[in-house]
């Protein structure tokens, strides 16, 4: 608590057996760690992988809270094997600064964390995981990231300029190495102050009863599948239910490959769904209720750019509902 460096670090700095494995952490805490002095610019709460592999990992009732960059943190580069985290909770991390410039790989100042949980590129499972009040993204999971009844609130709070740093619930990008690449089953993004959904440079992604409440979006859209780098998000399930009104629109698909999409939108959006790109083919909408008091009903609520190819997109049980709920 209140400690100018990490709270738990795993490093293996120096040696040649690079792999910890069987580590438990039951009802532990890492609390203000580097938010009042930090040892460095990257202090997490729990860093689980820093320059060490990790295998078998179980962390259980664990509290990350107010440190200076993520809580629960995995690097990049190392494998990480069979981590399971459970019922833990993630709060008010990132209390960094923004970056006041865009990335860029040589400048350091323009590296940024600041998640709840920053797991990229690995076989780890999160169970009935909670995150609130993280500054840049809620579970940035990739690449074997398994998400099982996680929510996250309020995320980029504490922030206002999110023209560098766009925040999201949750984030993987990019996601295509191993099959499924992400799964998120009954996982909640609840009053983001940037994107429920960010996913791009994706396939094989399960999304499955995914609900995106009241989210305020970056550039009027809730959601950015396939669209942050231009895609495809491919060969992908997105089963969700989204509600709110404070973005233009919920739904945002740009070149989309063979990814289908079913769920309900309940909002008075102009544009609740919104599909977009030269690159889109094989995405099919079905099994989808749009509730509006805004939009014509028996209409689909759809919304096809110009830029779509003719036939790319297919619609089975598609319709708008009048009303709100």
């Amino acid at each position: 608590v209140d400690t100018g460096t990490y709270g738990f670090l795993h490093n293996a700095w120096g040696t040649t057996n690079k792999v910890i494995k069987d580590v438990r952490y039951e009802n532990c805490a890492a609390i203000n760690c580097g938010k009042f002095g930090v040892f460095n610019p990257w202090i997490t709460g729990f860093d689980f992988a820093e320059l060490n592999d990790i295998e078998g990992l179980r962390v259980k009732n664990c509290l990350a809270e107010g440190n200076l960059e993520s809580g629960f943190h995995f690097e990049w580069d190392p494998e990480k094997r069979d981590c399971i985290l459970k019922n833990c909770i993630s709060k008010s991390n990132g209390q960094k600064s923004y970056p006041t410039k865009g990335y860029k790989e040589s400048d350091m100042s323009t590296h940024y964390f600041g998640c709840g949980y920053y797991a990229p590129r690995g076989d780890i499972t999160f169970i009935s995981c909670y995150s609130e009040g993280n500054s840049r993204h809620g579970f940035y999971a990739t690449n074997g990231g398994k998400l099982y009844n996680c929510v996250d609130r309020d995320v980029g709070a504490g922030k206002t300029d999110y023209r560098i740093i766009q925040p999201a619930s949750f984030y993987a990008a990019p996601t295509r190495s191993v099959a499924p690449s992400l799964v998120l089953e009954n996982c909640s993004s609840i009053d983001s102050n940037g994107y429920g959904l960010q996913i791009d440079f994706a396939s094989d992604v399960c999304i499955r009863n995914f609900h995106l409440e009241n989210p305020a979006g970056i550039d009027g859209k809730a959601t950015n599948l396939g669209g942050a780098h231009g895609g495809p998000l491919a060969n992908s399930v997105v089963n969700i239910y989204a509600s709110g009104d404070r973005a233009e629109t919920l739904i945002w698909a740009r070149n989309n490959e063979n990814v289908e999409y079913s769920g309900q939108i309940i909002s008075n959006a102009a544009k609740p769904f919104v599909i977009e790109g030269d690159r889109t083919r094989k995405v099919r909408v079905k099994d989808m209720e749009i509730v509006s008091a805004s939009l014509a009903p028996y209409t689909n609520g759809v919304v096809l750019t110009s830029s779509v190819p003719a036939g790319a997109v297919t619609f089975e049980n598609v319709a708008v509902v009048s009303g709100a709920r």
